[in-house]
């Protein structure tokens, strides 16, 4: 997710292209399968995007922080997840949980 960068998003089809990943060294232009996948995102998180993209905070990566600067992996830990999660008062997932919440298959 923190690797996403908008030439693997296309808004226009709602999908995102799954081909590069983030660990805490480096952005690596391959999968840890070294295999492409396709994600369909929902036509209301197609707008989302849309309008993120339009406050153009980052030219290449989706997810940022306010400022507009990637946010940094190592800041990004199960501890502070968890604190978000009680802090909005919902019930308790893990953060793996969220790969599939805004995804659907359009077969």
């Amino acid at each position: 997710m923190l690797g996403l960068r908008w030439d693997k998003v296309d808004l226009n089809d709602g999908r995102i292209e799954i081909a590069r990943t983030r660990d805490r060294y480096e952005l690596k232009e391959t999968t840890k399968t070294r295999k492409i996948r396709y994600i369909f995102i929902r036509p209301e998180i197609v707008e989302v995007l849309r309008r993120h993209k339009e406050r153009e905070l980052n030219k290449q990566y989706v997810f940022v922080l306010p400022d507009g600067r990637p946010i940094n992996i190592h800041h990004l830990s199960e501890r502070t997840f968890k604190a978000d999660i009680r802090h909005a008062g919902v019930k308790v997932i893990r953060f793996h949980d969220l790969r599939t919440t805004f995804c659907y298959d359009r077969k």
